[in-house]
């Protein structure tokens, strides 16, 4: 029974084994065509967005958010999800610019955010890992930080930017003034809503006469 049990069972071993080395090496294929074909992507990405780059930095009347947002969108066919979040990342900041215009040039940030960006698609090409984030991006980014979080009013910010001949067209500043004027109207109604307040009470004022006429 031994004598013929022992072929059968190094028959068995030996197609399991190469059924898992076939297995890993479809799996070291796909990991490279897919590695192959974010290379191959990166490069066009690169060149596409250098010519972006200087593009913007030409014509200082570009809409930067506009023309930045193809390479945004093909970067989300990207294999590697942090070159996909890093040139994300990068395509919005530099579209940002606005929110600290009073801190850095338009071409500082643009020179600054897209360099990085076309850096990490560079890397991406040599098949190296990416490259850590430019001091000069790290120290932009604590402006942002500063800024983003408790801005001026956005409408001030905003009075700037239009006397400096800057279109201050971004949805941020559309969101806070209409949350402003929710808020506004909020306080008018429960103002209302609680009636008048003593006649000795300072804030007593048109709304307290018209409540007691």
């Amino acid at each position: 029974m031994t004598t013929w049990l022992l072929p059968v069972l190094t028959a068995i071993l030996g197609a399991l084994g190469a059924g898992i080395a076939t297995r890993h090496k479809m799996r070291l294929d796909a990991a490279k065509e897919r590695s192959d074909r974010d290379s191959a992507r990166a490069r066009e990405m690169r060149d596409a967005l250098k010519e972006k780059r200087r593009a913007i930095l030409d014509d200082e009347g570009a809409n930067i958010y506009v023309m930045l947002e193809p390479v945004e969108d093909e970067g989300a066919f990207l294999h590697n999800a942090e070159l996909r979040a890093r040139l994300k990342y990068n395509c919005e900041r530099t579209a940002q610019w606005p929110v600290i215009h009073g801190y850095a040039s338009r071409r500082e940030v643009v020179e600054t955010y897209l360099g990085d960006a076309i850096a990490d698609l560079e890397a991406a090409v040599r098949g190296d890992g990416l490259p850590a984030q430019s001091h000069r991006a790290a120290w932009l980014d604590m402006i942002y930080e500063k800024e983003i979080p408790q801005p001026r009013h956005y409408a001030e910010v905003a009075a700037e930017m239009m006397a400096e001949g800057i279109d201050p067209d971004f949805e941020e500043l559309q969101y806070e003034a209409s949350a402003r004027s929710e808020s506004v109207g909020n306080e008018a109604t429960d103002g209302s809503s609680r009636g008048c307040r003593a006649p000795g009470d300072s804030k007593t004022g048109e709304r307290g006469a018209a409540c007691g006429s």
